[in-house]
């Protein structure tokens, strides 16, 4: 499974592969490309957990199961309204 993060300030496009249980090591971090924004705010990092917690069970129950690829879109979690 490809996890990719992203600033989701307008118009700066800076991505790059992480792993869900690195995650972590962008909490609060300000996007290295823009200086603005943060990477991974509270909320993401919750679900990123969580994510992570699906996928260390997943990785138990073995290969012969089937799978789905899932898309979540965390760019409109907690945006403050202006």
């Amino acid at each position: 499974m490809e996890n990719i993060i992203r600033c989701d300030e307008n118009g700066c496009g800076w991505e790059q592969p992480c792993e869900l249980k690195n995650m972590g090591d962008w909490y609060n971090k300000p996007c290295p490309k823009y200086g603005k924004g943060v990477i991974i705010n509270t909320e993401e990092l919750f679900l990123a957990g969580m994510l992570n917690a699906l996928k260390m069970q997943d990785d138990m129950l073995g290969p012969e199961l089937p799978r789905e690829t899932i898309h979540i879109d965390s760019a409109k979690l907690c945006r403050e309204e202006k």
